[in-house]
C-alpha cells in the first residue's frame, strides 16, 4: 500500500472516512469535528504505580531481610532501592574471590484495585529486581521464580486479586541467583553486587481481549511492517494503525488488517511511505504508530509506541553501516550506578550518563 505525506483523521473513524473515498467529505468533515471526543473514550492500558520511578519518589514498603545488617529486624524500605544503600544486608564486590553471601529479604505492601478494574485483564510487572524472586498475591503465589536482575517480568493475577478491595503482595527476593550462569554473569563482574526491588513496580489493566504488543520494522526506505500480538481474541474484527509524523501529525492513509473469524494471535499491518525522516545517533527523528483495535465499529484498546525509520547492514569487509552511511562504534561500559543509590537511578541520572558518553 502506497502513503502519501497528506495528513488523515485518526482514532476510531479514519477506517470509517478511508471507505467512505472522495463522497464522503461531507461526512469527513462532520466526523472532524467529534473526533477527539470518540479518540478520548477509546480504552486504553492503564497503569497505576505500587513503588516510586525512581529514588527521588521511592515509596515505603516493609521489609525484613534473614542476613547482614538489620538482620531480622522488621522495618521498612523504599522502593525502588537497593537494600545495602538503605542499611541492609551485606556489601561485596564482584571480583571477590573469598566466601559469597547472598541474603534473603521480603517486601510486603497492601494495595487497592479500582472498582472499575473489574472484569479486565490486571497484570504486575517488576521492570527489575535482584535477582530471583518470587511473587505471592493474597497468598497465592503468582507464577515460576523469575531468575536474572536485568529484565522486566510480569504476571497476570486477574484471578488472584478482588477489584474494590484492599490486596496484599509478598515479594521473596534472593539475591543470589539460584542459576550458576546468572549468578556468575550479574554478580561476578567489575563492580558492585547489590540486592532488592531497584526499579519501579506497576499494575496495568487493560479489555479482556487487547493489544499486548506490537513489533515494528520500519526501514529506511519507509517500508513498515508492525506485527501486533493480541490477548485472548474472540470477537474483534479488525485493526486500524495510523502513522504519526515527528511533528505529531498522522501521515498517509490508516493501515488496517482484518482478523480471521474467532481470533489470531498475531496480526500484521503493512505500508509504505515516501521520504520518511530517518533516525541515526546525529538525527534521532522519532515516528509513532497508533493502534487501535475493533470489535465492529466499536475500539476496544488503543495504544501508542514510537520508533525510527532506519536501516542497518553489515556488509562483508565494509562494516556497518545505518541508512546507507558506514559509521563506527565506540564502545563504553556503563554500568547503571550511583554512589548514593547503588543501581537504582531515575529518567535524570540516565541523561547524565549518555550526555558524558557523547
Amino acid at each position: 500500500m502506497h502513503q502519501s505525506e497528506q495528513g488523515q483523521l485518526k482514532g476510531p473513524w479514519s477506517k470509517v472516512v478511508a471507505r467512505s473515498g472522495k463522497a464522503g467529505f461531507g461526512l469527513w468533515a462532520l466526523l472532524l469535528a467529534f473526533a477527539l471526543p470518540a479518540a478520548a473514550s477509546v480504552p486504553e492500558t492503564e497503569k497505576l504505580m505500587l513503588s516510586g520511578h525512581g529514588p527521588e519518589d521511592a515509596v515505603p514498603w516493609d521489609f525484613e531481610i534473614d542476613g547482614g545488617h538489620g538482620e531480622s529486624r522488621s522495618g521498612t524500605i523504599p522502593v525502588p532501592s537497593n537494600w545495602q544503600q538503605q542499611g541492609y544486608g551485606h556489601y561485596q564486590y564482584g571480583y571477590d574471590k573469598g566466601p559469597r553471601v547472598g541474603d534473603h529479604a521480603v517486601y510486603h505492601r497492601r494495595f487497592a484495585i479500582p472498582s472499575a478494574w473489574k472484569g479486565k485483564t490486571i497484570r504486575l510487572v517488576f521492570d527489575g529486581v535482584m535477582t530471583d524472586t518470587l511473587v505471592k498475591v493474597n497468598g497465592q503465589v503468582a507464577g515460576p521464580v523469575h531468575q536474572g536482575g536485568f529484565n522486566r517480568f510480569s504476571y497476570d493475577i486477574t484471578a488472584l486479586v478482588k477489584p474494590g478491595e484492599q490486596n496484599s503482595l509478598d515479594v521473596h527476593v534472593s539475591e543470589a541467583s539460584a542459576a550458576k550462569d546468572t549468578d556468575i554473569a550479574e554478580r561476578h563482574g567489575d563492580y558492585w553486587a547489590f540486592g532488592g526491588i531497584y526499579r519501579p513496580v506497576w499494575l496495568e489493566a487493560v479489555p479482556a481481549q487487547s493489544i499486548s504488543h506490537v513489533a515494528i520494522d520500519a526501514k529506511a526506505s519507509g517500508a513498515l511492517t508492525a506485527d501486533v500480538t493480541l490477548a485472548a481474541p474472540r470477537t474483534v474484527t479488525h485493526l486500524v494503525g495510523q502513522l504519526v509524523d515527528t511533528a505529531g501529525r498522522p501521515v498517509g492513509q490508516p493501515l488496517t488488517a482484518d482478523i480471521p473469524a474467532g481470533g489470531a494471535g498475531r496480526i500484521r499491518l503493512l505500508g509504505q511511505f515516501d521520504h520518511p525522516a530517518l533516525w541515526s545517533a546525529e538525527t534521532p527523528n522519532l515516528h509513532a504508530l497508533d493502534v487501535t483495535l475493533f470489535d465492529g465499529d466499536q475500539p476496544v484498546h488503543h495504544v501508542v509506541r514510537r520508533f525510527g525509520f532506519r536501516t542497518f547492514e553489515v556488509r562483508e569487509g565494509a562494516g556497518l553501516f545505518l541508512n546507507g552511511q558506514r559509521i563506527m562504534l565506540k564502545g563504553v561500559n556503563r554500568h547503571s550506578f550511583r554512589p548514593e543509590t547503588g543501581r537504582a537511578l531515575n529518567r535524570a541520572d540516565a541523561y547524565a550518563d549518555v550526555r558524558t558518553i557523547r
